[in-house]
């Protein structure tokens, strides 16, 4: 998966966390988010802050959600 989100696509690929994880606490299929992390789709406001609350407490929002693009 081609994610936008740094500090996401290493919690990822460290097996720390799963996109099922984070399906699981927005409440929305797998594969929206995947399209979302990816760059495809926006989060709304809401799904970032719960990602960021429930998932990565210790990271400033800001952070977390800072992202590259993908070509």
């Amino acid at each position: 998966m081609n994610c936008v989100f740094p500090l996401i696509k290493k919690a990822i690929e460290e097996g720390n966390i799963t996109v099922d994880d984070i399906a699981k606490s927005v409440g929305e299929d797998v594969v929206i988010i995947k399209e979302k992390l990816c760059g495809k789709e926006d989060f709304i406001i809401n799904e970032a802050m719960t990602i960021n609350m429930e998932l990565f407490p210790d990271i400033p929002f800001k952070t977390l959600f800072s992202h590259y693009k993908t070509d």
